[in-house]
Order: C-alpha cells, then structure tokens, then sequence
C-alpha cells in the first residue's frame, strides 16, 4: 500500500511534467533547435504578433546576417484525396521552411525556390506521414496529387513520422509554399497589401550571432517597419523568445494553468510522503530494541539514519517505477482525449530522457522527504534508555510526531476536496442555469465555401440551395444559418454603440443569422420582429438586439425603432434600425453576467464560414447524415463537419471539467491517505495504552469511555487539520473564483459536506482500532507487563 500510494502521487506529477515537457520545455523537431527563435512584431497593443509578407521579405534579407527567417501561418483547408474531401490542418510557409529548420523529408523533397513563385503553374505540396498513411494507405507508389481547396496540388514530398509542425500538440498534415496562400488559405488576407499582417515568423540563429545581437538587428529594422506604416505614432518593435512548442503569444496562459496543475498533484505527492512517514515512524519505533542494540555495538548516529534512509530509498524507487508505468497510462488517456476545441490536437506524451530524470529526481526528493523524520528519531537511539524501559517516552514522542503528520494530511485533502466540492457544485449549477436557448435535438453542420473559390455570390447561392435542400429532407424541423454558435469555440466583437451617444463604441459581441434562427433555436423575442427574406442588401440595414444590450443601450426606453452605430471588420461605420428584442442568452460562458449582443441578418451582411443550424425529431443524427449527403451532392469538393450543438456548447466547460477532474481525483487519493494516516496513528496508539486500557477495563471502566479513549486519540489531529484545511481552503478558493458558476468560494454547502465527508472517513478509520480496544484482556495485558 505504501508503495501504490506514493506510485500514485510521483505518476500523477510525471504526467503533468510531460504535458509541461511537451508544450514548454521539449525542443521543436528541428536540427540544433537551441538556436531556434520566435520573432514577433508588438506594438502598443499586440504583442508578438504577425508581420505581412511584404514586412517578412524585408526583414529576411535585412537581418540575414544575424539570422534565417522563415514565415508560416496554419489554416484550415479541404484536401481532396480519391475523390473524397475532408477537412484538414496545413501551414502556409516561406520556401526556406523545411531547410531552415534541418528537417529532410522522408519521401521526396521539400520546398525550393521556384515553388514559392506566384505564376507557378503546378502548385506543391508536401503531407504529413499520418496524412500518407490515412488517405494514401502508405503505399509508396500512391503519392502523387491531392487537391487543396479545389485546385490540384503535386506532392513532392512526405514529412517524417515524427514532424506535426513548429506547434505542440497542433497536427499540421500539409505544408505549401507562400506564394499559395490565396488558394491555401483564402480569406486571411492579401501578400501583397502591406497592412495584411497574418505571417508568424521563425528564426535561426547564425553561427557567433547571440540573442542580444540579433535584438538589436531586429531593434534597427522595427524603426524603418514603423516608418514605412501609415500610423507612425504607433511604437512597433521587434521581439525575440526561444522557439518553444507555444506560441510567446500564449505561453502565460498555458504556463499559468500547468502551474496549477502541477501545484494540485505536488499537494498529492506530499500526502503520500506525510503518510509514509507515519509508516516508517512506526517501524523505527518497533525496531527501537534494534536500533538500541546497534547503538549499543557502537553503531554512530549517521550509520542509524542511513539505515532507515536506504529503506526509503527503496520504497520510493519501487513506488518510482510504477509510477512512471502510471503515467505512461495517464499520458495515453490524455493523448485520446476527443475534445470540443474546434482544432486538432496531436500532442505526444513520451517518456524521454528530461520525464525520466524528473521521475529519478522525484523518488530522491521523496525518499529523503518521508525518512527524513523516522531516520533523524532512529539517529537518537539511546542503548541505555531504550533497552531499559522499552523507549516508552520516545514512543510517545514519536505518536505526537505522527499526530502532527495526520493532521496535515487532513488539512491538505480539505483543501483538495473543497477545490474539487466548489467545482463540482458549480458543474451542477451550469448544468441547471438557462442558457437561453434549447439545443437539444439541434445538429451542426460546418462547411467553408470560401475555401473553394466562392465568391459572395455565389456562397450566398450556395447557403441558400443548402438550407433548401436541408428542409426538405424527412424529419427536419427547421434549418437556418448563423456564423457563430453560442457557448461554442469560436466568436468575435465588434465596435456599437447607439446612434447619438458620446464617445467610442464598445466591444460587444455580435452573429450574423438567417431568419428563422430564432425560432429554430427556441430563442424568444421579447418585442418586434424576425428577419425577413427582405432584409438584403438593398434594404436598409437592421438589426435585432438582447434584452440585456437594449436596457445597455436605451435604458427604459424602447429600443425598437432606434438606431445603432456599427464599425464592421473593414472599418467602415454603419448604422441599422433596431426591428426586434430577442431574450439575453449566454454567450461565451454559462456563468457570465447577462451579455449584450446583436443579431444581424446574413442577407445584409454576408459572411462565408456560416453554420447549418439543423432541428430534428427524433434520430437527429441519422436525419443530418441525409443534410450532409445532400450538400456533398450539391458540391463535391465541399468538406462537411457534423456535430451536435450540445457538444459545441460545452467548449465553455472544458476548463472547469478539466479542474475539477484533477482535483476530484487528488482529492480521493488525499481522503483515502489521510485515512490510512488516521488508521495507524490510532492503531499504533492502543498498542501503546494496552496496558493502560486494560487497567482500565480492570477497574470496570464502560466499553463507551474505552471507545471515547481511543476515538479522541485520532480525532483530535483529524480536528485539528480540517480546522487549518477550511481556513486555507477559503483563501486558496479566490484561484477558482473565475471557473464557477452560481456559487460563492464560501459555498456553506460545499464546506460543510467536506468537512462531513473527512470526519465520516476518519470515524471509519478508527473501527478496526476501537474494537481492539475493547477486546483488550486485562489479565493477559498484566500478566505481559
């Protein structure tokens, strides 16, 4: 048992430290990947962001002396193979990607110059191996051509097993040249506008060339940057960071979360120590004749300790390796996790060389942590005290030591399980608010017409036949568009604000909808009116708003018949008359407070990368099954995703599920510990009063004052440590506050059946040693004595 638990507690800290490993620390699969760099261009209000590709080519050769640039940018694609279109991940990358970074491919050969030239007339690719070996079959002779977004690509090469591209647990399966990016990944801007800025840019040091060198390089070249932009008040530099798998544009954040989960699984590492320490106090104590013996024969003091500490040792080596057997386990269940993100995640969790030492460091720093107390008590063996009264004093010593360590076992397992209590309760809650809309029964269907080459006139033809064809297939309800979907992954903002009130519009969320949206998703309308088949283009403009953006806009006034203020993406301001009220639903997150929002009509502003919303009775997936069929019919080319709406709204949760599932599970392993801890300090301390207890039995004493005896022994640190645990848990719960919903960190009802659940665990710890208690012989126990 001592071994599985520490098992538990190293395994669940190498599984963090791989995802750490994976994201953070791991080298990008590149040759020298030490003198790899991420470059960014910041300004007063990005900071490493992207540079157009005019920006790229002069910055490339400016600092060429200093370093090699690459550029990449990762989009979404339709790659057409045997006829079969399917929806994939590539990068858009400058020629000198795959010879920068060292890597050669294994089939064929990557890019050269000529490939990255605008008028080539036999566009390239190279794919992944995982993308050769699922569509191709892995047969040598298949690779040959694929189409990209509806034009015919050749591929000239096939990556290495072991290359998903410069982002971690990002699954790249194409690469082509820059010059594609129109065909590639339409829609993300123009090379040959200055402002479009959408290229990443990726770095090698040149031989000699040291980071402050190439800063300063790059320090020289963001001045003429900033001259050659319109906005020259606007301050742009150049950064530099080591090439990791994140992005520097996100590394805090991931950073921040892997922090707190690698602090939640030290917490139970640290459980697990505490309780091996108890176990071997309790053996030092049993071997106190031993060890008086040993001293006695002129055993020092270091020789005692050292005894104690190689048996350490060798507990946390066995609990060591299985540990990382247990985590090799964790690392697979995490890499098959299907998650609502909204891209693909290919993260490899391998146990490497830096995994492996952290596991060696682990076991040392464990087995120096729980010997260190019974190794120091060993080291204090007094041969003529101990072999004369049997180390009575030491042994109670000892059982106040041991009394110590319980109750910090419980304080640590209150603190996880409130943790785990307040987000469980607030999973409970987000499970019971309204969001406002019913998406039960309602099925997803994502297409991007923009991909192949569709213009708005045609997409808008092409969505209209959709939701036609969709409609008439047996067992729909309704069927709309709308270009974000609520509580999904994906949204944006847009500047409004009333027509006539002072000063910058706000940043408010907006959807663009098909009329019948409302309806479709059970989304009341509080006052006015759907959208029309009329409200196109050639109508003035309209919108409907929530009730929560009405009251923010107008006040008690009416908002229909008003008239707001709307700068779209291209900076133009527009303004439209508000037609409806619809009710306030939730947006972005469960627990957010009522959320401004306007709806506008898909006929008046169009928008390529909209979302068949599909109401059916019952069998709704088999019915959309036919609505995907019948769009492939339409366009052959298009890749068609399907997914319910009810597992696109729970991106929202993943963060609170993913907390509370690592909390819940250290919160078990640490009440499970803590009552093991509470089980030998209690049976440890009637071995120690048997003879106490039976004079006390001797003298007629109630089997209830033997039980109060006993029960008060264990439960006194229990007491102690759920006191210190709530406190703690208290200030500890402010990390949470952003992840819950509907509770307070306080929650009286989450504290209060922690605080019953520890104290139940602990009653039932002390059932086998209460009874021993009371089936103390006293003749037998004097007799001994």
């Amino acid at each position: 048992m001592s071994v599985l638990s520490l098992a538990v507690g190293i395994g669940a800290n190498v599984a963090v430290f791989g995802l750490v490993n994976a994201l953070l620390v791991r080298p990008l699969p590149a040759v020298a990947a030490g003198r790899l760099v991420r470059v960014g261009r910041t300004t007063r209000d990005v900071r490493f962001g992207t540079v157009s590709f005019a920006e790229y080519r002069e910055l490339r050769d400016g600092v060429s002396a200093a370093a090699d640039l690459v550029a990449h940018y990762p989009s979404s694609a339709i790659v057409t193979v045997r006829g079969e279109p399917r929806a994939v991940w590539l990068e858009v990358v400058s020629a000198n990607y795959f010879s920068m970074l060292g890597v050669r491919p294994a089939r064929g050969r990557g890019f050269v110059t000529d490939d990255d030239r605008a008028s080539n007339p036999s566009p390239v690719v190279v794919i992944s191996d995982a993308l050769w070996r699922r569509r191709f079959g892995g047969e040598p002779a298949a690779v040959g051509g694929v189409r990209i977004n509806g034009r015919d690509f050749t591929v000239v090469g096939v990556a290495p097993p072991d290359f998903r591209g410069t982002f971690a647990g990002f699954q790249i399966d194409a690469w082509v040249p820059v010059a594609m990016q129109p065909v590639a990944a339409p829609g993300v801007g123009s090379l040959t506008r200055r402002e479009d800025r959408f290229l990443m840019m990726l770095g090698r040091l040149r031989p000699g060339v040291t980071d402050d060198r190439a800063r300063a390089t790059l320090d020289a070249w963001a001045q003429r940057l900033r001259l050659a932009q319109q906005d020259t008040t606007q301050g742009v530099r150049l950064e530099v960071a080591a090439a990791s798998g994140v992005h520097p544009f996100i590394a805090g954040i991931v950073t921040a979360f892997l922090g707190l989960l690698q602090s939640i699984v030290a917490l139970v590492l640290l459980i697990a120590c505490v309780n091996l320490a108890n176990v071997l106090l309790v053996r030092a104590s049993a071997r106190r004749r031993e060890l008086a013996v040993r001293a006695a024969l002129g055993a020092t003091r270091w020789q005692l300790a050292r005894l104690v500490l190689a048996e350490s040792l060798v507990i946390a080596a066995a609990g060591g390796a299985l540990g990382l057997v247990l985590a090799a386990g964790l690392g697979g269940v995490v890499q098959r996790l299907d998650l609502p993100v909204g891209i693909p995640l290919g993260l490899t969790l391998s146990l490497d060389g830096r995994v492996i030492a952290v596991a060696l460091a682990l076991v040392l720093v464990t087995a120096v942590a729980f010997g260190a107390a019974p190794a120091l008590a060993a080291s204090r063996a007094d041969a003529f005290v101990d072999l004369r009264t049997a180390g009575a004093t030491a042994d109670r010593r000892r059982s106040r030591l041991r009394g110590v360590l319980v109750g910090a076992q419980v304080a640590v397992a209150t603190v996880l399980l409130a943790g785990s209590g307040l987000l469980l309760r607030s999973l409970q809650q987000s499970a019971a608010l309204d969001p406002g809309f019913d998406p039960a029964g309602v099925q997803l269907v994502s297409a991007s017409p923009e991909l192949l080459g569709y213009d708005e006139t045609r997409g808008r033809a092409l969505w209209d036949e959709i939701v036609t064809r969709a409609t008439r297939v047996p067992g729909v309800r309704a069927a709309t568009l709308a270009l974000f979907v609520p509580l999904g992954s994906r949204g944006d903002l847009l500047p409004m604000a009333p027509v006539g009130a002072q000063g910058n519009p706000e940043l408010l969320s907006y959807n663009i909808v098909r009329p019948g949206y409302f309806e479709a998703l059970r989304i009341p309308l509080v006052a006015g009116r759907d959208f029309r088949p009329a409200d196109d283009a050639r109508a003035p403009d309209v919108v409907v708003v929530s009730a929560a953006m009405a009251r923010r806009f107008f006040g008690r006034e009416t908002a229909l018949g008003r008239s707001i203020r709307v700068v779209d993406r291209a900076g133009h301001e527009r303004r439209a008359e508000v037609i409806g009220i619809a009710r306030t639903i939730k947006v972005r997150f469960v627990g957010e407070p009522p959320r401004p929002i306007a709806y506008f009509p898909f006929g008046q502003r169009y928008r390529p990368d909209m979302v068949l919303h599909v109401r059916a009775g019952a069998g709704s997936a088999a019915v959309t099954r036919q609505v995907a069929e019948a769009i492939r019919a339409l366009e052959p080319d298009l890749a068609v995703d399907v997914e319910s709406m009810s597992r696109a709204t729970a991106f929202s949760l993943i963060p609170l599920r993913v907390a509370g599932s690592v909390l819940g599970f250290s919160g078990l392993v640490g009440l499970f510990l803590a009552a093991l801890g509470v089980f030998g300090l209690v049976a440890y301390a009637v071995s120690l009063r048997a003879r106490e207890i039976g004079i006390r039995v001797a003298l007629g004493a109630p089997r209830a004052a033997v039980t109060r005896l006993v029960a008060a022994q264990g439960m006194r640190p229990v007491l102690a440590g759920l006191v210190l645990g709530l406190g703690v848990a208290l200030g500890a719960g402010r990390l949470l506050r952003s992840l819950l919903v509907g509770i307070d960190t306080s929650d009286p009802v989450t504290l209060l059946v922690v605080a019953a659940v520890l104290l139940g665990s602990a009653a039932a710890a002390l059932i086998v040693p209460v009874r021993r208690a009371l089936r103390v012989d006293p003749a037998q126990v004097l007799r001994a004595e």
